[in-house]
């Protein structure tokens, strides 16, 4: 007999956490961590016996050919100088989270909001991380991502190594690798953009090099909207 429970059952706002820098979020096989104050960044991946600590995946926004990175400090300190995060929504298979960019600019406002979706990869290791960005002004606006994987120094341990807490790699033996669909797109007022991007964890035979080819478009154009 089912015990009739679902996902949401379990899911959490993440402005009520208390400790915002110890967000994981697992798969069952892959394991990845959601950098506090940002709306999609990610810092730590670990998909036993592969170990990547340290390794961080950051985004920054070209919006209408200007920089905007992700996860700026609120209030007048950071008003106008990226995007802000908002919060969002823990799950066990997944991590949500939402921010927005709101400025004048050369006499017009260009305002954006954006959701991420941090899943952690099952079979394999690594995550995917789908981005949404809703154009809120009255004209069209060039967005562009800018990913940058930092792998750091990703190893394979041995399982009979792996305790309470997760090992650190004593020198690199795997490696890491981005994938990604288009990372520009022109957004027309009142649309939305949708991007994907993959990170794999593994051996050197099995992932690859740096950058692999691109990622087919998520399903539907646009990825599954983060619940309200």
């Amino acid at each position: 007999m089912s015990a009739g429970y679902s996902l949401s059952d379990f899911a959490f706002d993440l402005r009520r956490h208390q400790a915002p820098d110890q967000l994981w979020v697992t798969s069952g096989w892959t394991a990845a961590h959601a950098l506090p104050g940002t709306v999609c960044g990610v810092s730590g991946c670990f998909a036993p016996p592969y170990a990547a600590p340290d390794s961080s995946l950051t985004v920054e926004f070209d919006i209408d050919g200007r920089p905007a990175g992700d996860g700026v400090r609120p209030g007048i300190a950071g008003f106008g100088l990226g995007l802000l995060a908002g919060g969002g929504t823990w799950r066990p298979d997944r991590i949500d989270r939402h921010g927005t960019f709101h400025q004048h600019r050369d006499g017009r406002l260009v305002s954006l909001a954006v959701r991420s979706r941090l899943t952690p990869r099952h079979g394999a290791g690594g995550y995917t991380l789908e981005i949404q960005v809703d154009n809120r002004g009255d004209r069209d606006t060039d967005i562009a991502l800018r990913p940058r994987l930092h792998a750091g120094r990703p190893g394979r341990v041995p399982l009979a190594e792996w305790g309470w807490m997760p090992p650190q790699p004593a020198e690199p033996s795997a490696v890491m690798t981005l994938r990604h669909s288009a990372l520009d797109a022109r957004v027309p007022a009142g649309g939305r953009a949708a991007f994907t991007l993959g990170v794999e964890l593994g051996d050197t035979a099995g992932v690859g090099g740096a950058r692999g080819p691109a990622l087919p478009p998520p399903p539907g154009g646009a990825p599954r909207p983060p619940p309200a």
